[in-house]
């Protein structure tokens, strides 16, 4: 009798604890498929983000090799040859801009120095048209005479911090625009902000939220105006 009494303790001790875990299951399960379900919201917003912040670059370089003693040096067709457009920057080996011109198809590039005879150029929608300007004396140099060389041009991807600043100002101007452009689902909310490689954070405006906040940090190269390279962090909240 003791002994049947024992395995009808054992059964409803495992019932009971099968009933503990199910119930534990219903409270946590909800609260894990949430969070689950946030995390990829994160990842998403933060690609379209980068996406929607990033720009094609063009890459060059030019070698002087002819010696020149005109600190003003204008490379016939060269704009043409390299198909990069106008909107150019040019920068010497210590990436410094170097003051730099167009006349027709040509490169104007007053250099500091004679000495001056390798220069990058990078070339962007983001940067500022090149201005016509014709400097006196100027020595003219042409490519089929060997007087310079044209390296390999690159094409790449980068974010910009102009276009993460004009994402932010879109944000503020008309956020349930914005919002649906992104395609956020009904019932979600976001913010986000992005730190300068200076330490300056900008941001979107503040809200005031009443339930659990979602976020996350990622590292971004980025570049600014002045084809410069520099580091900074992309933060995204969701809730």
């Amino acid at each position: 009798m003791n002994k049947k009494a024992s395995h009808v303790g054992i059964i409803l001790s495992f019932a009971i604890f099968i009933t503990f875990l199910a119930f534990l299951y219903s409270i946590t399960e909800p609260a894990f498929q949430t969070q689950k379900n946030q995390k990829i919201l994160l990842s998403y917003l933060q690609k379209e983000l980068i996406d929607q912040s990033s720009l094609n670059i063009n890459s060059s370089s030019v070698k002087i090799i002819v010696e020149e003693t005109n600190n003003c040096i204008r490379l016939k067709d060269l704009l043409d040859d390299i198909g990069m457009g106008l909107k150019v920057i040019v920068k010497n080996t210590s990436e410094f801009i170097s003051e730099s011109y167009k006349v027709n198809n040509d490169l104007v590039i007053n250099r500091v120095s004679a000495q001056e005879d390798f220069f990058k150029i990078y070339s962007s929608e983001e940067f500022k048209e090149l201005d016509n300007n014709i400097i006196n004396p100027c020595a003219n140099l042409k490519r089929n005479d060997n007087d310079y060389s044209i390296g390999l041009t690159k094409k790449e991807v980068y974010i910009f911090d102009t276009e993460l600043i004009n994402l932010i100002n879109k944000y503020e101007n008309d956020y349930l625009a914005f919002k649906n452009e992104l395609k956020i689902p009904e019932g979600n909310d976001f913010a986000f902000s992005f730190k300068l490689s200076n330490g300056t954070i900008i941001s979107t405006s503040e809200k005031d939220v009443t339930t659990s906040i979602y976020a996350e940090e990622v590292p971004i190269q980025y570049m600014d105006k002045n084809a410069k390279i520099n580091y900074g962090f992309l933060t995204v909240k969701i809730w």
